[in-house]
């Protein structure tokens, strides 16, 4: 009885063994991810009045929890643009040129999903006339892929929004 018992014991042992080792993939399936996701972005657009005249002007804040770096047209990370007591990045804000247009810093961060664009009449009556603002989550931008991402890293991306504003 004993010697059946060490039998039965051997032969479920290597079965499991067995099964255990074909549950295993290739190593060359898929990537090691060690870190944390991170997409590169830069938004950019054209703001005009109900018209269609360009408005030179109008602040373009970008807001992003997530943002870890901006970089400049060399792409050199921005470090001025930290927050030094909570060590997260300002808001990216830029202005509208003389043709309407607003391209803002490439950002890099761990997501792009709480991406917000806030459109702001500053000047007042200044450049055309007094605006109401507009606001715009991430998904009401126009997005196209630049750069196709590899694991973790999801890729670079351009979000564009051509805006009309209303006068007050």
């Amino acid at each position: 009885m004993r010697r059946k018992r060490w039998n039965v014991e051997t032969l479920l042992s290597g079965a499991l063994a067995l099964l255990g080792f074909t549950g295993c993939s290739d190593i060359n399936d898929a990537p090691d991810l060690y870190g944390t996701p991170s997409v590169d972005y830069r938004v950019l657009g054209t703001v005009t009045d109900e018209e269609g005249k360009p408005l030179e002007g109008i602040q373009v804040v970008m807001e992003n929890p997530y943002a870890w770096y901006y970089y400049d047209e060399n792409g050199k990370p921005i470090e001025s643009k930290r927050n030094p007591e909570t060590g997260r990045m300002t808001p990216d804000t830029v202005y509208t040129n003389k043709d309407g247009k607003f391209t803002s810093y490439k950002t890099t961060g761990t997501s792009d999903s709480n991406l917000v664009m806030i459109l702001q009449d500053i000047d007042g009556e200044a450049n055309g006339g007094e605006f109401f603002s507009k606001r715009f989550t991430r998904d009401k931008l126009d997005k196209k892929q630049l750069k196709k991402g590899d694991g973790w890293y999801d890729g670079e991306f351009e979000y564009s929004k051509n805006v009309k504003l209303e006068r007050k």
